[in-house]
């Protein structure tokens, strides 16, 4: 049914429409909570969805988590101090290493998938993520260090959602 309204709407105003929906609540303040929820779940489905598309927010898993934290600043420090080298380098050469790092980890670090999924050879992606590893000072094999900038990238999304 939200489908269907979502996609009346789109029709009506001639552009894709997100919809974000919020945890079943009772009173007025869980209504609140509720559609807090909602609205969070709007913003990171215009962030990760093309065109429309209708999140619920208990469907958000980490993103649920990081848009909780109230310390929005903390987030942003966490953030530039995990990609802001790469983010600028990206942004001085027109680079693609940030596009990279998400395909790696949306492909489990599996070189070959992630080569396919970008459209370059091999050589080229182990080149892309040398110059990450160069960039940040950071070990890509330490899985504590892949954790975090996956996370650095999530919050990424997070932090253009709300702004």
């Amino acid at each position: 049914m939200i489908d269907a309204i979502r996609d009346d709407l789109s029709v009506r105003l001639g552009k894709p429409v997100c919809c974000g929906v919020g945890r079943p609540a009772q009173g007025l303040d869980g209504l609140r909570h509720s559609y807090r929820q909602a609205e969070r779940a709007m913003q990171m489905g215009a962030q990760l969805c093309d065109g429309g598309c209708t999140i619920y927010f208990g469907d958000l898993d980490l993103y649920r988590l990081l848009l909780s934290v109230e310390d929005r600043q903390e987030l942003r420090r966490f953030y530039e101090e995990s990609l802001g080298p790469v983010v600028a380098y990206d942004s001085r050469h027109d680079g693609e290493l940030t596009r990279t790092m998400e395909a790696f980890f949306a492909n489990n670090g599996n070189l070959a998938r992630t080569a396919d999924a970008l459209c370059v050879h091999r050589n080229t992606l182990s080149y892309r993520l040398g110059r990450v590893a160069d960039i940040t000072g950071l070990d890509l094999e330490d899985a504590e260090t892949r954790l975090m900038l996956h996370l650095a990238l999530k919050v990424g999304r997070v932090l253009e959602a709300i702004t």
